[in-house]
């Protein structure tokens, strides 16, 4: 998540590798333990 931030808060309109395997795993991670939230509420 913060690499994402960071990527967005650069204005300088130059282009940059993203490693897509660690930001695939971030997403992952974050809908994984975003749906296990929200089945323990319910």
């Amino acid at each position: 998540m913060k690499g994402m931030l960071q990527h967005s808060q650069s204005s300088s309109g130059v282009k940059e590798l993203t490693d897509s395997n660690s930001l695939t795993d971030e997403y992952l991670r974050l809908s994984f333990h975003g749906l296990r939230a929200m089945l323990f509420i319910q």
